[in-house]
């Protein structure tokens, strides 16, 4: 499956959860800002109301940080495309520009499978 972006609207495989989804990109907002925690072993914890909250060394690498809005459902078993299904209401929560960006990369991935599913007939 190819990947695309469409300005902060992406489609990618994830390995860890074995199937295609679409993520909302933003400002990681802990990029290079690690001197602000307290480094304790392989992590980095900072207290937030009276309470430690961890985080992985891997938090403050990128520029970029995102989450999954949507993702293609595994069906490919019955011959067609896999089923788009919503993270919560996430892609609810988009502007109207991101919503058109959205619908373009979903519009890209179906097509994806369809000319997957093609190629292997």
């Amino acid at each position: 499956m190819r990947e695309i972006r469409i300005n902060n609207i992406s489609l990618k495989y994830s390995e860890f959860n074995e199937r295609v989804e679409i993520l909302k990109m933003e400002p990681n907002p802990l990029f290079g800002k690690e001197d602000e925690f307290k480094k304790e072993g392989d992590r980095y914890v900072k207290m937030l109301d009276g309470m430690p909250v961890y985080y992985s060394v891997s938090c403050f690498e990128r520029p970029e940080s995102g989450y999954v809005i949507a993702w293609f459902d595994k069906n490919e078993d019955d011959g067609v495309p896999p089923d788009l299904v919503f993270c919560m209401n996430r892609p609810l929560e988009l502007s109207s520009e991101e919503f058109k960006d959205f619908m373009d990369v979903v519009r890209f991935g179906y097509d994806e499978f369809k000319n997957r599913k093609k190629e292997e007939d």
